[in-house]
């Protein structure tokens, strides 16, 4: 076999593993969250969260919140603060994180929708998508 190939196949396979900034931690826990849009701001959502790491989360959730879209998360903050830090880095408002939609998929076997979140850092509070999201939620 082509020993190049083999190289490239090795080095593809190291810069996917290594291409998460964070890594993911396994987090089942339920959670609830607000989509910071018109007509949705004021309906609560369930999911369940499957991992999480310092950069956000993956969820299951029934509902599609629509890509881009800025959520306001609920969860046990107090158990998620032992599997990442969020007391500095993250943006947050009480016992609530803000994330941004980078991915929604449908997962067939269950029948839900598994939703990528990105949290909102604290550098990014002032962006006006988030003071938006901020004026919508506490408008409610």
């Amino acid at each position: 076999m082509n020993t190049e190939l083999i190289h490239s196949h090795e080095e593809a396979k190291e810069r996917e593993k290594n291409r998460r900034e964070y890594p993911r931690i396994p987090y089942i826990e339920s959670l609830w969250y607000t989509i910071c849009i018109p007509d949705k701001a004021d309906a609560l959502y369930e999911g369940f969260s499957l991992n999480i790491s310092q950069g956000g989360v993956l969820f299951t959730t029934q509902h599609i919140p629509p890509l881009s879209s800025i959520i306001v998360l609920e969860t046990d903050l107090d158990t998620l603060s032992k599997c990442i830090e969020i007391e500095y880095l993250l943006f947050r408002i009480q016992d609530y994180l803000f994330g941004k939609v980078v991915r929604v998929s449908h997962h067939t076997e269950k029948d839900c929708f598994e939703v990528g979140l990105s949290f909102i850092k604290q550098s990014e509070k002032n962006r006006e998508d988030i003071q938006d999201a901020i004026e919508l939620i506490t408008a409610v």
